[in-house]
C-alpha cells in the first residue's frame, strides 16, 4: 500500500487487494499502486484528483482493468473488480492502456 493515501483510498486499495487474492495474482516484486501525491511528484498530470493510481503496464494487473487486456479468459476478474469497487462506493477509469484511477461514485 503507497504512503499517503486518504481513508477512501485505503479502502480502495483493501478491495483491489481482494480480487487479486481471490484471483491468485502475485504481485510480490509489482510497484502497481501510487498515491495521487505520489503520482503528481512524478510530474503525471492525469489521475490527480482519483483516490489512488493503479499501473499494470505490461503486467497481468491490466485484465482488471482494461476490456482489451482482459480478453474472453479473464473477463470475470475484470467484472469481478468492477463489482467489488462499486460495494465500496468507487470505481475505476481506464486512463490510458498502462493505467487506471480509482474515484468515489458521486450521487
Amino acid at each position: 500500500m503507497p504512503e499517503n493515501l486518504s481513508e477512501t483510498g485505503k479502502k480502495a486499495y483493501d478491495a483491489i487487494m481482494e480480487v487479486l487474492k481471490d484471483q491468485e495474482l502475485d504481485l510480490a516484486d509489482c510497484v502497481a499502486f501510487h498515491s495521487p501525491l505520489e503520482w503528481k511528484n512524478r510530474g503525471e498530470l492525469h489521475g490527480l484528483t482519483s483516490h489512488l493510481i493503479v499501473v499494470y503496464y505490461g503486467g497481468e494487473l491490466g485484465k482488471f482493468f482494461s476490456l482489451d487486456k482482459a480478453g474472453s479468459d479473464n473477463y470475470y476478474g475484470y467484472e469481478k473488480m468492477n463489482m467489488i469497487l462499486r460495494a465500496a462506493g468507487l470505481y475505476f477509469e481506464e486512463c490510458t492502456s498502462w493505467y487506471a484511477a480509482i474515484h468515489s461514485i458521486r450521487g
